[in-house]
Parts: structure tokens; sequence; C-alpha cells
């Protein structure tokens, strides 16, 4: 008798120690995007904030916002009006994780997504693992790049920044233009990298140059990691002469590595074009 008591302590105490089911859904991504595509089109501020890495100037896009009852019944009704794709394995330290389960990888993990809403609306969304769950990343702001959240192309940086720098690398090598991208890169480095396995000539419309000016550039920080094209992992720095920026070219991530040499920026040359296939 003793021992069936202890037992059935003990099956209680595991019982009042497992997560309730919301909480188990709430720490996979697939599930926290959703509550983060609620939380926009309900113009609910504190779901908003609970979802996403709380980046205060996606928070102010809420600001004024009406809650759209229409979006939100037919995203109720019907879930598959909201479709959520992985683009890519989830990644940790810049690494591609082995498939497991979502809610068991590891804080600092990321993964990226495509969304569709309403068969046609198309967002790109970064999430990033906390302790709490799997937050959307609003560093890049994406989430503006739907119908229900419209926002302006980001302006452009001003000339010499490291960010500029990194977007005049891409758009020369979009357009194949040798001469402007050994203006960019640091002084003795090699040329021929950036332009290995580029195409015989510039894509014609002039789709991939619009992409390249309206890309967002994120600075990572110590402690984030991006997988390089030449195959090596580099990790964010607080080097005020060297920094990790990070762009999303449509569904495309792009590292630049810049350094300050003789109070410019330069980036350090990659094969760019094994990733802009």
């Amino acid at each position: 008798m003793l021992r069936s008591r202890r037992w059935l302590a003990l099956a209680a105490a595991l019982l009042l120690q497992m997560p309730a089911q919301a909480e188990l859904a709430a720490a996979l991504p697939e599930q926290s995007i959703r509550s983060y595509v609620r939380a926009v089109l309900g113009a609910d501020g504190a779901a908003y904030a609970a979802h996403t890495t709380g980046d205060p100037l996606g928070e102010r896009r809420l600001a004024g916002a009406e809650r759209n009852e229409e979006l939100l019944r037919r995203l109720e009704d019907d879930p598959a009006n909201l479709v959520i794709e992985p683009i890519r394995p989830f990644e940790f330290r810049g690494r591609p994780l082995a498939e497991q389960e979502a809610s068991r990888l590891p804080t600092g993990a990321v993964g990226f997504y495509r969304l569709y809403f309403l068969g046609g609306n198309v967002s790109i969304v970064r999430l990033i693992r906390r302790d709490d769950g799997w937050k959307v990343d609003l560093r890049w702001g994406l989430e503006g790049k739907t119908d229900v959240e419209s926002t302006s192309p980001p302006e452009l940086e001003p000339s010499g920044s490291p960010q500029a720098v990194a977007r005049r690398l891409l758009l020369a090598l979009l357009a194949l233009d040798p001469i402007a991208a050994r203006s960019l890169i640091v002084s003795g480095s090699s040329e021929e990298l950036l332009f290995l396995g580029a195409p015989s000539s510039p894509e014609p419309s002039g789709q991939l140059m619009a992409l390249a000016m309206e890309m967002p550039l994120v600075s990572l920080q110590p402690g984030e990691f991006a997988a390089l094209p030449d195959g090596e992992v580099a990790e964010g720095s607080s080097d005020p002469d060297r920094l990790l920026l990070l762009g999303l070219f449509g569904v495309v991530e792009l590292p630049f590595l810049v350094r300050r040499t003789g109070g410019e920026w330069r980036a350090m040359p990659q094969p760019y074009f094994k990733v802009l296939e």
C-alpha cells in the first residue's frame, strides 16, 4: 500500500510538471507564426510582443492599427488560408541542425519560413529560439511585405557606411561589373573569388537589382552566426572596425564581412554566386 501511494504521489508530481498542451503548441515555430499573424490582424500589442523579438520599431507599426475582423474570421474558419513552409533546415551557430522536434532545439536556433496568406500574399519570416519559445525576429522588417501590413521600402544607407558598401557590392555583382566590385573590397583580396561561377550576362529584367535595393541588412552581434558562401561560419562582432552584416535577398540569406581600413569600409570577398544561383 505504501509503495502504491508513493507511485501515485510521483505520478501526480510529474503531471504537475508537464506543460499544458497550449504551452507545447506555443513552443513550435509554426504556432508562433500563426499567433504572430493573428496579433497583427487583431492589432493585439501584448500578443505581438509575446511572439516576436520585441523590436520597438516593429511594435510601433501596430500603433493606431485597427482590428481586422474579416481576415481574422477567415483565418479562424480555415487555417489553410495561412500556409507556412520552411525554406531551409533549422540552424544553430551557423550550421544546419539534424531534423528533430522543434520544441527540443537549443536556445539560439534559427528557422526561416515562407508564408502564403489567402492564397497570394507572400511574406518571409525569420525565427529565433528563445528560452521561452520561438519568436519572429523583427529586425529585418520582413513582416511588412504583405498586404496585411504594408510598409515602404527601407531608406538607403548613408554613402560609405558598411551597409551601403554591402549593397553596392551586391549591385556590382549582379551587374557583372568587376571595376565597381574591386573598389568595394579589401585591398589585395581576390577579385576573382567574387565572380567565381558568375553567369555570362546579367539578369535582363532588372528584378534582381530591385530586390537588391530593397534588401534589409542587419548587423549581427556576438553570439550570432552566419554561414559564409565559402563554407566557413562567421560570428557577429563588437569590434567597431569589423562587422558581420546579414541581408535577406528574397529567400536567400547573404552575409557580408566588412572591415574598416584606412578610414573606409571595405568588404571581404566571397564566392557569392554559389548562393545566388
